[in-house]
């Protein structure tokens, strides 16, 4: 129906709806993962796949708004950036369509843009009000979702945003609206490329934990990937890792850097402390790391258990789980 879900509880779900219970059946649709939506994107290079899914995101009527005729870059210009273009104000036409007092939804979604991934209920504050029934609407919307670090399923949870078009508006777009109406463009637009990798980061760890779960079961370039019993991001005073995994008998620890820079064999090796120091905190003897970076490695670097893929090796890898798949 599209991304209206309070109109369709309106008029189908709720129970003064007009047509409740008379619906045959319901699906929520979600928005497409990495793995989905780069079927889309397969006529870009690699790394610009995944530039484009973190900017337009997976929901396809943001997706079908891209102009394969021109460049990545002149799309979110006249699609995103421009005042005419189709989605420069979608996020907030949306919200003011769906909800009564859209202002404080607006001003918690900006809280929530300035954190790295997201942000804690405590941090989330907008004047006097009490944020929870806002956030818990926002929840139901698929605007945002809670994020818990694995070693805290219940509590330490980061507000963070499901749907990455969300994420690169109110990070980029609603906070710099004024260059927008003096129809300052180019300024934006070069501002965006100047931090888009920082940006990008968080898009390519949730890309390698997307990964990692299609993967279990599987062996990878001669690694092979565990059963999960638990998986999640981990952060825990001093070490954070992009993904975490635990199985019978040990750990999985998984990392992406979204970097121009090669890694070199110091960055590989501390991820390998890292895991060796998670697997003493639970109490496991063995451990598996596999590090995901796009520009790839300085250096061949060859240890038991360890897995180093750059990003044309992820995405042959996920072509061969599409194959599967069909």
């Amino acid at each position: 129906m599209g991304s209206l879900i309070g109109t369709i509880e309106r008029i189908a779900l709720s129970g003064n709806a007009p047509l409740f219970n008379r619906p045959t059946g319901k699906m929520k649709i979600e928005p497409l993962s990495y793995f989905r939506a780069r079927v889309f994107w397969k006529r870009l290079i690699p790394s610009e796949r995944v530039i484009a899914y973190g900017i337009f995101g997976g929901t396809p009527a943001y997706m079908n708004t891209y102009n394969f005729e021109e460049g990545l870059w002149t799309n979110v210009y006249s699609n995103i950036i421009r005042k005419d273009g189709p989605l420069n104000n979608e996020p907030e036409m949306l919200l003011s369509a769906e909800l009564r007092n859209p202002l404080v939804y607006l001003m918690i979604l900006d809280r929530i843009a300035f954190g790295k991934r997201g942000l804690p209920l405590n941090k989330i504050k907008v004047g006097n009000s009490n944020v929870i029934p806002y956030i818990n609407r926002l929840e139901k919307m698929d605007i945002i979702k809670r994020e818990y670090p694995l070693n805290e399923p219940k509590r330490g949870a980061l507000y963070v945003f499901k749907e990455e078009f969300f994420r690169f508006w109110f990070k980029y777009i609603r906070r710099n609206y004024w260059l927008i109406e003096m129809e300052k463009y180019k300024s934006l637009l070069d501002n965006i490329k100047e931090s888009i990798n920082e940006y990008l980061a968080y898009t390519y760890e949730k890309i390698l934990r997307e990964f990692l779960i299609l993967s279990a079961g599987q062996t990878i370039c001669g690694v092979k990937i565990p059963n999960f019993r638990k998986f999640g991001p981990f952060w825990q005073n001093e070490i954070e890792v992009d993904a975490l995994g635990v199985f019978r008998d040990g750990i999985l620890v998984g990392e992406a850097k979204w970097s121009e820079k090669k890694l070199s064999l110091h960055d590989i090796s501390e991820i390998i402390e890292k895991a060796k120091t998670l697997a003493e905190r639970f109490g496991k003897q063995k451990y598996i790391v596999i590090i995901l970076s796009k520009s790839g490695f300085s250096r061949k670097y060859e240890e038991e258990n360890l897995l180093l893929l750059d990003h044309t090796s992820l995405e042959n890898e996920l072509d061969k789980h599409l194959h599967r798949t069909l």
